[in-house]
């Protein structure tokens, strides 16, 4: 079965920050491929809201060519503000937790990654991470 994945973020010229969604989609592609098995193909693309293209209209329109079984919409935004809940929904033209039929493909959008506790999770350890640093070398000092 192909599944189709379709990365919406907010985008940048900066090279660190192309960097960074770049790992984190390779990252989630390899734990996917591995969860889901050898009987899956992933086909994706990543769409920018500025400032890099593709948009995410026309990174659909080319995931829709590869034919796949679906495709989910998945959010690199944290929270449901204007472009997660509002210019992503738009341009693809799904609303969150729905799936419509694109070309003959279903397509779901996921939405951002809150409400989730692992967000949660991921700040209280960089905060308790780096307070720890801080006690640390005061207790050398």
């Amino acid at each position: 079965m192909k599944i189709g994945l379709l990365f919406v973020c907010h985008g940048s010229t900066s090279r660190s920050y192309l960097e960074a969604v770049n790992e984190i989609i390779q990252r989630c592609l390899n734990k996917v491929t591995s969860q889901l098995g050898k009987d899956f193909e992933i086909v994706w693309r990543v769409g920018y809201l500025h400032d890099v293209e593709p948009r995410p209209e026309d990174a659909l329109k080319e995931l829709v060519k590869e034919r796949p079984s679906i495709i989910i919409v998945a959010s690199l935004f944290v929270v449901p503000g204007r472009h997660a809940g509002e210019d992503v929904p738009q341009l693809v033209g799904v609303k969150l937790g729905e799936t419509k039929i694109v070309e003959g493909v279903p397509v779901k959008y996921a939405g951002p990654l809150w409400p989730d506790d692992r967000v949660v999770d991921i700040l209280t350890d960089k905060i308790l991470h780096n307070l720890r640093d801080f006690l640390n070398r005061d207790k050398k000092a």
